[in-house]
């Protein structure tokens, strides 16, 4: 990474969050790609927003870079999204509120799978019925 780039960087840990389409939605994201890669990004910020905002989780504003994908390695097609979060967040105070977890995740995997899956689908649903 270039230095202007470094020099952007807060000084806190960062994570790299991924969340990848099941191969089943690949035909739909073939035929309606504006739409669902929308949903796509529309749910993956609702479920990170809700954990950060809990206080139980964080309490805090999350911000984070997104990079979208379409392809796996195979060059098949693949739509997923890498996510670099920092750990921690702004409070409504404006100030730093650093991250709870001592893990090597953010937040539980597990439970982020399962909120986004819900906010996934329910969104999923209504737009593309």
């Amino acid at each position: 990474m270039g230095g202007t780039r470094k020099k952007e960087l807060l000084a806190v840990p960062y994570f790299q969050v991924v969340f990848k389409l099941p191969d089943h939605l690949n035909a739909i994201a073939l035929a309606h790609p504006k739409e669902l890669y929308k949903i796509l990004f529309d749910s993956v910020w609702q479920t990170i927003s809700c954990f950060g905002n809990n206080p139980k989780e964080l309490g805090a504003k999350m911000v984070m870079i997104a990079v979208f994908d379409t392809l796996g390695q195979n060059l098949s097609v693949h739509p997923h999204l890498h996510y670099i979060v920092p750990k921690g967040g702004v409070t409504s105070a404006g100030y730093w509120k650093k991250g709870k977890s001592k893990a090597n995740f953010l937040f539980s995997v597990q439970a982020l799978s399962i909120k986004f899956r819900g906010v996934f689908v329910t969104k999923l649903r209504k737009q593309l019925p």
